[in-house]
């Protein structure tokens, strides 16, 4: 759509919600002064609602233009993501490279970041949890930084507890006194990360042979069992 005097939709958006507020701005000042004896109370305080109303709704319709704009670039974002899914031979999504997978997650991310930033701007009553808090809340802690590591470890765990009652928690020789497993994440300089924490061995075990299925770094030096 091409324009001859604004520079943006948003721009004859902005214009024309803050003159219509002025026209009617106009009309309740008329009521309650040169023309107060021609409406009673009742009209003036729906006229004042109405005004109300329309300036809480203002942002919703002034950034109209963009917010569609959003929901074509989050639809092209989610085409492209099926696309990459999808596997006309019939592969499983676990097919996919640990590359590809950050690829969806970073550009999906992206794509709410730039949502989020429009709804606030366009919403004057906050919306609930932010969309970026929630997928960041849905995603493991390790995902930004499983790349920075060369292999795994699984080890049994114990929880201990020093004279000043603080809580500290040390890998045991024996697994008959683990009280959960841990898998660890291991620098190519030295020395490991903790991953996660789960109840059973077995479980850990899972677990860490399916990062080792997803993501092609930690095979070089494979899963230890400390």
């Amino acid at each position: 759509m091409k324009l001859k005097y604004f520079d943006s939709l948003t721009d004859v958006t902005t214009y024309a919600a803050d003159e219509f507020i002025a026209d009617l701005q106009d009309d309740l000042e008329r009521m309650s002064f040169a023309q107060e004896h021609l409406y009673s109370d009742i009209e003036r305080t729906e006229m004042t609602a109405r005004i109300s109303d329309i300036r809480t709704a203002g942002p919703l319709i002034v950034h109209a233009p963009e917010l569609l704009d959003s929901l074509e670039t989050a639809f092209r974002t989610l085409d492209g993501i099926s696309d990459m899914l999808h596997y006309e031979d019939g592969k499983p999504v676990t097919f996919l490279e640990s590359q590809d997978i950050e690829d969806i997650y970073y550009e999906a991310v992206s794509v709410l970041a730039d949502i989020e930033a429009l709804i606030i701007k366009a919403s004057p009553i906050p919306s609930g949890p932010s969309p970026i808090a929630l997928a960041k809340a849905m995603t493991p802690f390790w995902f930004e930084t499983i790349h920075s590591y060369d292999g795994l470890e699984l080890a049994p765990v114990a929880e201990y507890q020093d004279k000043a009652g603080v809580k500290y928690c040390e890998r045991v020789d024996d697994p008959k006194q683990a009280q959960f497993w841990s898998v660890y994440g291991h620098l190519p300089e030295g020395g490991v990360e903790c991953l996660e924490d789960h109840d059973t061995e077995q479980e850990a075990c899972d677990f860490a042979e399916q990062l080792l299925s997803l993501f092609p770094a930690l095979r070089k030096n494979g899963l230890v069992r400390c």
